[in-house]
């Protein structure tokens, strides 16, 4: 068996804190990064493959803490001032297996991991006007068995917190001021089980409890462009799927056993795009997706078996905008959706856990433009669904199962 296997990894600072050995229980951390980082990788295969994964990766600055039985508190500052891309160029005649090709490019990152015990986090990321974050990938092929995943991701700012069995009290700030883009063209003759999709997020954060408890208090502004697009050719193709999603900020908290609340404040006044075309000039079988999703401003928080709640607050000026396409010949099954939303909330908890209750407090502003479009054109399907939706601010809270 043949395999070739890639991994280029390009990062300015790397900080690997606080394992239990060292009693790292209070951590302080700093960082600048003035100059550009970059991260290429080329390949090449000419007379095939069995397996392929081929990775670029580019980050501005990084720092990871993590302790067990004990309290963790980490103080952090990241600070971008140049551009961050990671570019992928994979050219080649087949791969006969599996095959994974993934382009992410990262501003900062920082993650918190905690057993047991109460983690404090409080973070600080800003990044430069005028800069970029940049994932960038072309792919050819004139033969993709598959199954085959090809991925492009972009993150400004980006902050996880992971709490198992303890308490996790996080306090972020994120300002993006650079454009963040992810962009995939894919041109593959013969496809089978092909997934193309590009993720670009300006600012996000991620909090994880398990059977833990966890509060937060979050703002986010996004100034820069943020944009995600999918340029996906080809001949014939078995089972393909292309996804593209674009946000400007994003909140995702999910907690379980313990109570979640969270205070949340999101500001956007940067264009965001999301864009998936799709077009083969033969036929296909299996099903074909194009689906693009953009949004402004987006919270989630999820919690099972206890209570939850949320000051939320979110104002949206900027431009969102998505659009897919599909065109073919003769099919059996197609799906081509869009999604744009200024701001989006989502408040869920399980309700027959026990006798606990969701409280939200919610204001949504949205002064942006609002645009979702779909287009198909096939010679014959057997079922070809589309669908469009544009939405200024959208709320949803629900209790149940």
């Amino acid at each position: 068996m043949r395999t070739l296997k890639t991994t280029l990894l390009a990062t300015a600072a790397v900080a690997l804190l606080a394992t239990p050995a060292l009693a790292a229980e209070d951590i302080t951390n700093s960082q600048i990064q003035l100059g550009d980082v970059w991260s290429s990788l080329n390949v090449t295969v000419s007379d095939g493959s069995d397996q392929m994964v081929e990775t670029s990766v580019a980050i501005g600055n990084h720092v990871a803490a993590s302790a067990t039985n004990q309290d963790l508190n980490l103080t952090t500052t990241q600070d971008l001032q140049g551009s961050v891309d990671a570019d992928v160029l994979i050219n080649g005649s087949s791969v006969g297996g599996a095959a994974a090709i993934t382009a992410s490019a990262t501003g900062n990152t920082a993650t918190a991991e905690l057993c047991c015990e109460t983690a404090t986090v409080t973070n600080t990321q800003t990044t430069s006007a005028g800069e970029s974050i940049e994932s960038s990938g072309t792919v050819v092929f004139n033969q993709l068995v598959g199954p085959t995943a090809v991925t492009g991701i972009a993150t400004a700012n980006t902050l996880g917190v992971t709490a198992t069995n303890g308490v996790s009290n996080t306090t972020s700030t994120q300002t993006n001021n650079a454009v963040t883009e992810a962009y995939l063209s894919t041109s593959v003759v013969n496809g089978n089980d092909t997934t193309v999709s590009t993720t670009a997020v300006s600012n996000n954060v991620t909090l994880s409890g398990t059977a833990s408890t966890t509060n937060a208090s979050l703002v986010q502004n996004n100034l820069g462009y943020t944009h995600a697009q999918n340029d996906v050719v080809g001949q014939t193709a078995d089972d393909l799927t292309s996804v593209a999603t674009a946000s400007g900020n994003n909140i995702n908290a999910q907690n379980s056993t313990g109570t979640a609340w969270v205070d949340a404040a999101q500001a956007n006044a940067g264009t965001v795009q999301a864009q998936s075309y799709v077009a083969l000039s033969g036929n296909w079988s299996g099903t074909a997706t194009s689906s693009a999703y953009g949004v402004g401003n987006s919270m989630l928080l999820s919690e099972i078996g206890n209570s939850a709640g949320t000051n939320n607050t979110q104002s949206n000026y900027g431009s969102i905008s998505a659009d897919a396409t599909f065109s073919g010949g003769a099919g059996s099954a197609a799906i081509v959706s869009s999604a744009a939303f200024g701001n989006a909330v989502t408040g869920t908890i399980c309700a027959n856990c026990g006798n606990y209750g969701l409280t939200a407090n919610n204001t949504q502003y949205n002064a942006g433009g609002v645009v979702s479009s779909t287009t198909t054109t096939y010679t014959t399907g057997g079922v070809v669904t589309g669908s469009a939706s544009a939405v200024g601010n959208s709320a949803t809270f629900r209790a149940g199962n």
